[in-house]
């Protein structure tokens, strides 16, 4: 875990983040308060607590939530549901609903979606994403 000050990082004693297998992909959730990281090898997304006034990084206490694959994650605009696009096997987008309350995540209707040939990246329009 690092800060950036004056355009360097400076780690501030709370790495490495145990998260199990490989980590491909994080997130922060939209209030700050969530981090989420991906675990290749657990096909799994880790959720913890982030505390803005030191940086820490704790176990949140809810998941893990179960993706495969997971290469890169992104909140969409409105910060309700967090995208989790996977091109390792599965070729999908995982669309999970966010609470910000703990943390958690729920699989939107419908959710993953098939996104053709090894998906890596996502676009977003400005329109909040309603379900």
């Amino acid at each position: 875990v690092y800060s950036v000050a004056a355009g360097a990082l400076a780690e501030i004693g709370f790495s490495p983040v145990p998260n199990g297998g490989i980590t491909q992909a994080t997130a922060v959730s939209p209030d700050g308060n969530f981090f989420y990281a991906s675990d290749d090898a657990g096909n799994a997304i880790n959720v913890y607590t982030r505390d803005s006034g030191t940086g820490a990084i704790t176990a949140a206490g809810v998941g893990p939530f179960a993706v495969n694959g997971v290469q890169t994650l992104y909140f969409e605009p409105g910060g309700k549901f967090l995208f989790a696009i996977s091109n390792v096997a599965t070729n999908n987008v995982a669309v999970l609903s966010y609470t910000a309350a703990d943390g958690s995540l729920t699989a939107a209707t419908g959710s993953p979606y098939t996104a053709g040939d090894s998906p890596h990246q996502a676009a977003f329009v400005s329109e909040t994403i309603t379900q």
